[in-house]
């Protein structure tokens, strides 16, 4: 700049300004811009005219066009000349343009003329209603209260609301704790000081309570000497007599008849009556053996002169909503919000491990606020998984003497007393040439336990790594995969399966659903998930039969279950359709009877005995016989039995084995144990080795 000053002079300041734009263009041509092209960039007065190319209407973006209705207005560009008064002015084809092109004032004339020319609404009427009237708004709040309210089940964790309330909950509930126990001690003080006052009253009537007694033991006596002279009377009477008719006894009893009772005796011979047998139950009761079917699912206890057991879950249990409490057995029934229960089992792949865990679930069945049975100088007998180590073993014992205190034991497996029970209700078969074989479907594992003359063979049991608990987890994955994430609702899930699922006799026609309409409408179920509010427990949703279609009954949240009904099941058949290298039952059932002795072939296959909770499914045995049937020789009879409560089979068969007369003979008593210490005898260690000797003593 210096050295253009000094070269030219200036005179004034307009050179200055053609010097300075001569320069901006020959800089502008350099850079291919155009003066043009920066004046729309930077333009700030819309009167300021600029001459620009012209763009091809293509690529231009317009206004959308209008719905035509009553509160819209279009203005051509005749109609904005005549309303701006400006010739010049074209109707805008874009947000731009109008920005552009217009000024305020010309942009607040259109403003106030869309106003006055567009329909305006009606000023909202106040309506007025009774107090008693429901608004709809009052309405849709309540239902939006109850939605938030239910239990909802997502993939994101909890909200901040949801832990505020259980925290609240569990703040409440601590107070309700706190509560109780002060008017607990409130009530104990006076009760004291009753107590007080009533022994005070007492000591100052002792002395006529004294007198009292006294005179009625001489008016006891009085009429006890008259009833002995009338009954010597009578029964003179009845020897002089009972010469001429018959025997003394029978006139005796006839000459009873003819006196009449009053009522008032007939009463009190009731009542001694029922008294002499109470007394005789508590007997028994106090002498009577504790069966315990230690389940790795429930636990299945009782007295043996119990006429059924107490089912209880043999595991902890937390919830979300309840974090600081543990649920121990039954206690799961108190929980107000079982979602997200997490299990902590005692048992891991089948055999009994964490013994901190089932130490803390007999303390609480062995107590008054479970079953009120007491272990402590009684006989006991429990049950324990097939072919158990001898550590393990070891350890049961152990803790059942050490810590309850009982005076005998004797261990078995559910096989071996289900195997029993069957023996004792079918009076043909004795023990001793007892041939069947027993299938356990339970919870970890599926054992199949053949015995041959009363004596269980161990060569010939086998065992398949499926259960319930591989079927739920499988149920599980589907529906999180399918529906909605449940993985953490292991309870729910079990309930579903419990509820929906079905083995089906011909797989391969039931996976037709998926291309046969009417196939899957048959099997299509849809099942309502609970939300712990209004809904404790789910339910299968109603079918209108006519309609063939499902009943909207309610607004709760529901799953659609179709194929996940039999596929789930069919792992008990087919275990390889998780990745478990394994045959299934009926394979399993064919491979023990081949370590059986040829001529019990056929005792064995006639007296097949099903037992557990996961066979509770229905169609599990038509399909069980078909695929044995299928796999057995032809001129073999195939008959399955399945009792009533397989749940609770083995326990009963543990009933008649504490009842009989043997049991006493087959205990380790409690001398032993502390005389030997571990070891233990292989007749009273574990099994039925030897169901003969049972047989013998019963």
């Amino acid at each position: 700049m210096e050295n253009c000053l000094n070269v030219h002079p200036l005179n004034n300041v307009v050179d200055l300004m053609q010097i300075n734009k001569k320069r901006l263009q020959s800089l502008l041509e350099k850079l291919n811009w155009s003066e043009a092209d920066i004046l729309r960039s930077f333009n700030t007065n819309p009167q300021v005219e600029i001459k620009c190319k012209t763009i091809k209407n293509s690529q231009i973006s317009t206004f959308p066009e209008s719905y035509g209705w009553k509160n819209s207005l279009n203005l051509h560009t005749s109609q904005l000349q005549g309303l701006l008064k400006n010739y010049k002015v074209e109707a805008p084809r874009n947000f731009a343009e109008l920005q552009l092109n217009f000024t305020r004032e010309e942009k607040l004339k259109i403003y106030e003329h869309t106003i006055e020319n567009t329909f305006k609404i009606d000023e909202i009427v106040t309506i007025k209603r009774n107090h008693n009237e429901v608004s709809f708004a009052e309405i849709v709040a309540v239902k939006r209260r109850e939605k938030r309210k239910k239990r909802r089940y997502r993939t994101s964790k909890p909200t901040h609301t949801e832990e505020v309330r259980a925290v609240l909950d569990l703040q409440m509930q601590a107070l309700r704790q706190y509560l109780r126990q002060r008017n607990y001690r409130y009530d104990n003080r006076e009760s004291q000081a009753n107590g007080k006052s009533q022994k005070e009253e007492k000591g100052v009537c002792k002395s006529t309570i004294r007198e009292c007694d006294e005179k009625t033991k001489d008016g006891k006596r009085s009429n006890r000497y008259e009833k002995m002279s009338k009954r010597s009377e009578r029964v003179e009477s009845g020897v002089s007599e009972g010469n001429k008719r018959g025997s003394k006894d029978q006139y005796y009893r006839r000459s009873s008849r003819e006196y009449k009772w009053s009522p008032r005796k007939s009463k009190s011979r009731s009542k001694s009556i029922e008294k002499f047998h109470k007394r005789k139950s508590s007997r028994r009761s106090n002498t009577a053996a504790v069966v315990i079917d230690n389940g790795a699912y429930t636990a299945k206890l009782g007295l043996s002169c119990h006429d059924d057991p107490q089912i209880m879950p043999n595991c902890i249990m937390k919830a979300k909503a309840e974090r600081r409490r543990a649920f121990i057995g039954s206690q799961i029934d108190e929980c107000r919000d079982a979602s997200g229960l997490f299990y902590i089992l005692c048992f891991q792949k089948g055999y009994l491990l964490n013994w901190d865990i089932q130490k803390t679930v007999w303390d609480y069945i062995f107590s008054s606020e479970g079953s009120g049975i007491s272990l402590e100088d009684r006989n006991v007998l429990v049950t324990e998984p097939q072919l158990n180590f001898p550590s393990i073993q070891e350890a049961m014992v152990e803790i059942i003497f050490e810590e309850y205190h009982c005076s005998g034991i004797h261990k078995s497996t559910t096989a071996d007393l289900a195997a029993f029970n069957y023996c004792t209700d079918s009076e043909e078969t004795p023990l001793q040439s007892l041939n069947c074989l027993v299938v356990d479907v339970g919870y970890s594992f599926t054992h199949i336990v053949p015995f041959v003359c009363g004596k269980k063979l161990l060569k010939g049991i086998r065992r398949i790594d499926v259960g319930g608990k591989v079927l739920t987890n499988h149920l599980k994955e589907l529906i999180s995969y399918r529906h909605l994430n449940v993985m953490d609702e292991s309870y729910v899930v079990n309930q579903i399966k419990e509820d929906v699922c079905f083995v089906s006799e011909n797989f391969a026609n039931e996976m037709l659903c998926h291309t046969d309409k009417r196939k899957r409408d048959e099997i299509i179920m849809e099942y309502v998930l609970p939300d712990f509010t209004s809904v404790k427990r789910g339910y299968v949703r109603k079918r209108d039969v006519t309609h063939n279609c499902l009943v909207d009954d309610s607004d709760q949240q529901s799953l659609r279950l179709c194929n996940e009904r039999f596929t789930v099941p069919e792992l008990l058949f087919h275990p390889t359709d998780v990745g478990i290298k394994q045959v299934g039952i009926p394979e399993a059932v064919i491979d023990a009877l081949k370590e059986c002795p040829v001529y019990t072939h056929h005792e064995l296959l006639r007296n097949i005995l099903v037992i557990g909770g996961s066979s509770l499914f229905a169609g599990f045995i038509p399909r069980l016989k078909a695929e044995i049937r299928a796999l057995a020789a032809d001129d073999l009879e195939v008959s399955i039995i399945f009792p009533e409560d397989p749940i609770a089979y083995g326990w009963y068969g543990g009933k008649e084995l504490a009842l009989s007369d043997g049991f006493k003979d087959i205990l380790l008593k409690r001398e032993e144990y502390e005389e030997n210490g571990g070891y233990l005898h292989p007749l009273k260690l574990n099994y039925i080795q030897n169901c003969s000797y049972y047989a013998i003593k019963y």
